[in-house]
Formats: C-alpha cells, sequence, structure tokens
C-alpha cells in the first residue's frame, strides 16, 4: 500500500529521534544521514535529495532556513516547488516518509502531489529548542524563540484541516513506549519495541555528547599538530566557538 510519512517540526525539536524511531519501525526515509554528530548523537536521517530540494527553494525566495520566507512569497512560486516535490514523490513508492524541518515551510506544497499522506507533528519545549540553537549556532535566545514561533505557526496552519498526530519530544524521552504505541496507532502499523532502543535519558545523552565531544577535540588538535597553518583558517576559528558553547552547556 502506498503511504507517505511526513515529520513536520521545528529544528532542534526531536525530528531526528523521531526520523530513527520511523526508520526502525520499517518505514523508508531516504538515504538519509546516519552518521552521530554531538548536534545529533544518531544523526539526522533525512533524505538528503529533499534538503537539497528544499534549500533551492529557499535560495529561489533568497531565504534561508533561519529566515523564513513569507507565505505570500511561497505562493508566488507554487508552481514551481509543486515541481520540484513531483520529481521527488515520482522516485518513491510502498511506505515511505521523509523529514526535514524546512519543509515544515512548505508542507501545503507538498500535500498537493501527495496520495496517501500522514502526519506527525512533534513539538519542544521553546526554551529548550532556543538553547540548542544558541549551542550549535551561536543563535540569540531572543531570535531562536521567535524563529521556533514562525515555524510552529506555519505548521499549525497547514494541520488545522489535516488528519495528524501531534507528539511532545518530552513525552519521548520521558515515555517512550507510550509514544511508540500512540504511533504506531496512528500508522497503523505493528508496534515494534526495539524501535526506540536510540532513546536514551538525558542524563545517557550528555554523557554520549561529552565522549563525541571529545573525540571531535582529540581530532581536530591531530589535524593542526600535523598541518599549525589550520589555526588560522575561518572554518577552525567557527570550530573553536562552537565547542567552546558545547563545552559550557555540558560542563558548566
Amino acid at each position: 500500500m502506498e503511504q507517505q510519512i511526513i515529520v513536520l517540526g521545528m529544528h532542534r525539536s526531536g525530528t531526528s529521534m523521531l526520523s530513527k524511531l520511523l526508520i526502525n519501525l520499517g518505514v523508508d526515509m531516504g538515504d538519509g544521514n546516519h552518521v552521530g554528530s554531538i548536534s545529533n548523537v544518531d544523526g539526522h536521517n533525512e533524505d538528503t535529495e529533499m534538503r537539497v530540494i528544499n534549500e533551492a527553494i529557499l535560495s529561489t525566495l533568497k531565504s534561508t532556513w533561519d529566515d523564513p520566507p513569507k507565505k505570500e512569497d511561497i505562493a508566488h512560486i507554487e508552481d514551481f516547488i509543486c515541481k520540484q516535490y513531483t520529481e521527488f514523490v515520482d522516485k518513491r513508492g510502498g511506505l515511505w516518509g521523509v523529514k526535514d524541518p524546512r519543509l515544515s515551510l512548505f508542507a501545503s506544497e507538498l500535500d498537493k502531489v501527495l496520495t496517501n499522506p500522514k502526519y506527525i507533528f512533534i513539538l519542544r519545549n521553546e526554551d529548550s529548542v532556543a538553547k540548542s540553537l544558541n549551542v550549535r549556532d551561536g543563535m540569540s535566545i531572543d531570535k531562536a524563540k521567535k524563529l521556533k514561533c514562525k515555524y510552529d505557526e506555519y505548521i499549525v496552519d497547514f494541520l488545522s484541516n489535516k488528519s495528524h498526530l501531534k507528539i511532545q519530544y518530552e513525552d519521548l524521552i520521558d515515555s517512550p513506549t507510550q509514544v511508540l504505541f500512540s504511533i504506531c496507532k496512528f500508522l497503523e502499523i505493528k508496534v515494534r519495541k526495539e524501535a526506540i532502543s536510540h532513546i536514551r535519558n538525558q542524563t545517557d545523552l550528555e554523557e554520549l555528547k561529552k565522549q563525541k565531544l571529545y573525540l571531535s577535540l582529540k581530532n581536530a588538535l591531530f589535524s593542526v599538530c600535523k598541518d599549525p597553518k589550520k589555526i588560522f583558517r575561518k572554518n577552525t576559528f567557527t570550530f573553536i566557538k562552537a565547542n567552546l558553547r558545547r563545552i559550557k552547556e555540558l560542563y558548566l
């Protein structure tokens, strides 16, 4: 049976974790990025082609993920967006899904080219989202909260007349089994308890992040020792700033 599972949610709201859960349930979420990092310990788990498409749409609109376009501007290039999504959807079949937070801005356009979509909207506390964006990107707390509000507004408006499941990030962390059952019931697929094996409590998650931070800093140090000139590169300073924020988050 043809069915599409669309994950919607603001950046840093648990969309990657939810996508990993769906993969574990047997949903084809695309080629994905399953290599873990400090920011996403189990990978982004998002389709690379869909991300490229959404980046191209944002570029056409002279916007970025952290400076979203206005709805009226999106409407002006609706045909272009639908064409991109049609070409993507035509390559997929069976039980498949897609996740990319940018997609939350263009869900109305994607919906027009889907045949049997089911939407899952994951929400997270705004303070946690803002802190996470501040640590990862250096974004101010105020800007991060306003950005989350805009994304949530787009999603809520779109889902107002759509069948969907709304879950809370905090519930997924604290009561993963309960959330798993609600997801499987909504999707009408068999429960697999191993689907939540990647979900960790906050203490275990922070410990894993510390391990990845240590390895990242160790590898960076070795790289600079081999080629000291790297220390003067712009991306090196960006790396240092980002990891100082992570050290502050995890240790201070």
